[in-house]
């Protein structure tokens, strides 16, 4: 597989240190201490660009696509529930979960195979949800959206209500590795998610899920073709979503907190002293931001050919350019139904949160990540 990273090698990796990424996400405001933004809250976001919404004849292309995915699904998901109806007949009730007691109609009820899936991971709140929703649109993939039913079946203790304490420790898990790739669990995971594609008539999967990122080796392991896309964005702007969204969720006795600070210790364990000054909420998620991209970094370099790191601003201000990079990593071809849909589903409004901290501090919490990635404050 060749790399995308031959016609903009900007958006799949961090330029040396010392060279600048163009173009440059420039804070609106002078990059001084901002002490008077100090505190858990953030204030509103800055609109620093602005794109000209669709004509009606595009907005109306792009509900068309909506409606024949749809009508697709449900076809596939009524044929599905139409032959198994037909097996409790001939089998007289038995239950036949699997393919068809009719051989001329097994296709419609087997399982597709999950070959080269795509994976969606990055921070939250970092444009995760809107990138997919476009990609998404594309004929061939099958998007599902933090499909945590299936992946706790296959993992239980992954699973967020299964964090808990027991005494002064902590039980519950969110990384995962080769070594966590069992026939089984990739067994589980191929039937469920291959149910998914032929309930809906479709090639590829395409899941997204930010706290993949920590499960990524883990993944590969299983799909060794597989793809994976890291959304990164604004620290600000992305501290400032997740605090109207979670604004008091940071506390280290929470059991998803604790969870993840051993994650990060565990991964990072140069951190731990920075780890162990991080009081409030903002603090919290500027720092976990750094974790994601770093992480990502990491990844990146482990397997240059399949993970790419894309700038959400890129996304929004030069739609096209970077959505075909990411089609290109995953080998598809970005066709007129994702077009539509980035001029009618992307918010292409580039917001600029300013620090919730001083300067100074956000510096500390930060390092060099967002100068790497031309995010300058």
């Amino acid at each position: 597989m060749n790399p995308a990273s031959t016609e903009h090698a900007r958006r799949l990796q961090p330029p040396p240190i010392g060279q600048q990424p163009a173009p440059r996400i420039d804070r609106p405001f002078a990059a001084a201490d901002r002490s008077d933004y100090g505190g858990s809250t953030c204030p509103p976001t800055l609109i620093a660009h602005v794109h000209n919404h669709p004509g009606m004849i595009i907005q109306a292309a792009a509900t068309l696509d909506a409606w024949a995915d749809q009508l697709r699904e449900r076809f596939h998901r009524g044929v599905w529930r139409a032959v198994g109806a037909v097996n409790k007949v001939v089998t007289r009730g038995a239950s036949y979960p699997e393919g068809s007691a009719v051989p001329a109609l097994a296709r419609w009820r087997t399982p597709r195979p999950v070959d080269a899936p795509i994976f969606m991971v990055g921070s939250p709140r970092s444009g995760t949800t809107a990138v997919a929703k476009v990609l998404g649109r594309h004929r061939d993939l099958r998007l599902l959206s933090e499909a945590r039913p299936i992946w706790y079946m296959a993992v239980p203790d992954i699973a967020d209500e299964h964090y808990h304490w027991e005494g002064d420790r902590i039980v519950g898990r969110m990384y995962l590795d080769q070594a966590d790739a069992t026939p089984q669990r990739e067994a589980v995971l191929r039937c469920e998610f291959g149910i998914q594609l032929t309930l809906a008539g479709k090639k590829r999967l395409f899941e997204k899920f930010p706290a993949n990122l920590f499960r990524v080796r883990w993944l590969q392991a299983m799909w060794p073709d597989a793809t994976f896309i890291h959304m990164v964005r604004d620290p600000f702007s992305t501290t400032a979503s997740k605090s109207q969204h979670w604004p008091s969720v940071y506390s280290r006795y929470t059991p998803g907190t604790a969870v993840r600070r051993n994650v990060f210790t565990q991964l990072f364990p140069e951190y731990a002293d920075l780890l162990a000054t991080v009081r409030t909420t903002a603090e919290w998620f500027l720092f976990e931001w750094r974790i994601y991209i770093e992480e990502g970094e990491r990844l990146q370099r482990s397997f240059p050919h399949q993970y790419g790191i894309f700038r959400f601003e890129d996304v929004q201000l030069d739609p096209e350019s970077t959505l075909r990079d990411m089609c290109a990593l995953a080998q598809l071809r970005l066709t007129p139904r994702v077009r539509r849909a980035y001029q009618t589903i992307l918010d292409t409004r580039v917001q600029l949160a300013l620090p919730p901290l001083d300067r100074s501090r956000c510096a500390e919490l930060l390092g060099d990540a967002p100068d790497r990635w031309g995010y300058h404050f």
